[in-house]
């Protein structure tokens, strides 16, 4: 039997929207009542807990009663493509540490991937409900408002976001030499401790960029592609990498792209 061919009609959206929520809502209950004693150690500051792994198997297994035809790409669960070219790729708590620690900065980040390409990206904030999303021929928006980049053409008017590595801190100083050059160009720096609603916010307008190095698919993948139907750029910060794989993305408003990836470039 042929598998029905997955569109992304207004029902599979709204299906695909309800397993988000319904994990959104786990989320934000664990949140209350999280046991910090049942921690893992991924590596050194890579943190994982029952909670991302509850999370991740909940959603796994309600998306592949949606679209059974599709694989996975989780951050727990790894690799379950199943080598074909449709797949989910999942960061089910995008911000773990904060999670942990009961900072209330969290989400949720899932891309949709058909034919190699991803079509869909969304992201959401459990504690605010607030749901990024972005469907390919569709604009992207939060909630029902429209979401598009912010307007600002200089640097030194942009708020700029960042992260820092967890899995290695070799490059710790390299980044820490780029933290003045943003101090004297731009208008402030931020660090939260979530790619997905960095990129979710640059989307926005709240951010005119964001970079980090460091990153994972789930991490960005969802956030790229909302940020790109919004308005923005996405790219490597050197040209010649894959912002996707190769572990380094510049997201921006489009009209700051070049000044900042040039500030940043090595």
């Amino acid at each position: 039997m042929v598998a029905k061919a997955v569109g992304w009609d207004s029902d599979f959206q709204q299906k695909v929207r309800n397993e988000l929520q319904a994990a959104g809502r786990y989320l934000g209950e664990a949140f209350h009542s999280f046991d910090r004693q049942k921690v893992e150690y991924k590596g050194t500051h890579d943190l994982v807990s029952y909670v991302d792994r509850e999370t991740e198997a909940m959603l796994t297994k309600a998306l592949a009663q949606i679209a059974p035809e599709f694989g996975m790409w989780g951050e727990e669960q790894g690799d379950q493509r199943r080598g074909g070219g449709d797949y989910w790729i999942l960061d089910p708590l995008d911000g773990t540490t904060n999670f942990i620690h009961g900072l209330p900065h969290f989400a949720i980040s899932l891309a949709m991937v058909k034919g190699g390409n991803i079509v869909a990206g969304l992201i959401l904030e459990p504690l605010s409900g607030e749901l990024f999303e972005a469907w390919q021929g569709e604009s992207a928006r939060m909630n029902s408002e429209a979401l598009k980049v912010s307007s600002k053409e200089s640097l030194n008017e942009s708020l700029i976001a960042t992260g820092f590595p967890v899995k290695n801190t070799e490059d710790a100083e390299h980044i820490a030499q780029w933290v003045p050059k943003l101090m004297r160009n731009t208008r402030g720096l931020r660090r939260y401790g979530s790619a997905a609603i960095d990129l979710a916010w640059t989307a926005k307008g709240i951010y005119e960029g964001f970079y980090e190095i460091g990153l994972s698919p789930w991490d960005v993948a969802a956030g790229a592609y909302i940020v790109e139907m919004a308005g923005g750029k996405v790219s490597g910060i050197q040209l010649d990498k894959d912002w996707l794989y190769e572990g380094q993305i510049l997201a921006t408003n489009g009209k700051i792209h070049e000044p900042l990836r040039h500030l940043l470039d090595w």
